[in-house]
């Protein structure tokens, strides 16, 4: 039903362009409007359906009104107006589908550091909301917050896959994440059978295939991980 709005404007160009002498006229650039808008504002279903009036207002008249408004020559200007149309439409929704998505996570972060700000005071409760967002934030499988102890990393909150590991504890010299916190770095794993720095046995314990490991600061030091 909204392409009803766009495909009349595409009918009110083919009057103009009829009344004003046919492909002569000027008003063929006008047909881009109701393309962009739907672009804009719908989805891709509507956009072929509003390129497909377009490709019909230009090629309906060559097949069957008078030659002499619009010769057969025409079929040229037909096949550019669909390529312009296509390209224009599906690229206006390209833009406007990549800001809804970021819009969307935008709203996601804001969410999640309102769950956070608004979590009981107590540290553990804190770290149990940060997860459970991280978790559905990233998409991720699971979300660890580990906490160092001496020479070792300890999982102190657990979501997804990684909750029944909860108190699991770790070497950090030999840990990306002890890198991390080392470092002061975002460390990202993308293959951990293969990426030297990854703890190969911890890693297969664990079952983390990826990794992206943040390292939670506190005064500028080293406090914990989120994984």
């Amino acid at each position: 039903a909204l392409v009803v709005v766009p495909a009349w404007c595409d009918l009110v160009v083919a009057l103009l362009r009829h009344a004003q002498g046919g492909s002569t006229s000027g008003y063929a650039p006008l047909t881009i409007l109701p393309v962009v808008w739907v672009g804009l504002a719908l989805g891709r279903r509507e956009l072929l359906a509003i390129v497909t009036c377009t490709a019909a207002l230009f090629a309906f008249p060559l097949l069957f009104l008078d030659a002499a408004m619009y010769p057969g020559t025409g079929w040229r200007g037909v096949i550019l107006w669909i390529i312009v149309s296509a390209i224009v439409g599906f690229g206006a929704n390209r833009v406007m589908s990549e800001q809804r998505r970021q819009t969307r996570q935008l709203a996601s972060v804001v969410a999640t550091q309102t769950a956070i700000a608004t979590s009981p005071s107590d540290l553990q409760s804190v770290m149990n909301r940060v997860v459970d967002e991280a978790q559905q934030l990233t998409g991720a499988a699971g979300a660890v917050v580990e906490i160092p102890d001496g020479d070792m990393l300890e999982y102190r909150a657990v979501a997804g896959v990684a909750a029944k590991h909860l108190g699991l504890r770790l070497p950090s010299s030999t840990a990306l994440s002890g890198l991390a916190l080392q470092s002061g770095r975002v460390l990202v794993c993308a293959d951990s059978e293969t990426d030297p720095l990854v703890d190969l046995d911890a890693r297969r314990r664990v079952g983390a295939r990826s990794m992206i490991v943040v390292p939670l600061l506190s005064d500028g030091q080293g406090a914990g991980v989120l994984k």
